[in-house]
């Protein structure tokens, strides 16, 4: 879940990386076979977006991550953060 606590509006499509740990460092995993649509989305400040990588449930055991590109505003020359979910497990 990605929550505004800013007082600016934030934009960011549903595009993602997916890394995977392996011997102590992240490796980002290539999606073969797996297309991710880009919509834009906007999220204004107080609010919250909920989105789950359906490809998820199609990855082998291990540790991972997921990592998303937002933008700090609606410009294209915006400022760019990368967020940086939890380390989560899958059996």
């Amino acid at each position: 879940m990605c929550k505004n606590n800013s007082g600016k509006l934030l934009s960011f499509g549903t595009d993602f990386t997916i890394q995977k740990l392996k011997k102590n460092e992240w490796n980002t995993i290539i999606l073969n076979n797996f297309a991710i649509g880009d919509v834009g989305t906007e999220l204004k400040p107080g609010t919250h977006s909920s989105d789950y990588p359906v490809i998820l449930k199609y990855l082998p055991a291990g540790e991972y991550r997921v990592v998303k590109r937002i933008r700090l505003g609606t410009e294209a020359e915006s400022p760019q953060i990368d967020l940086v979910s939890d380390a989560f497990t899958l059996k």
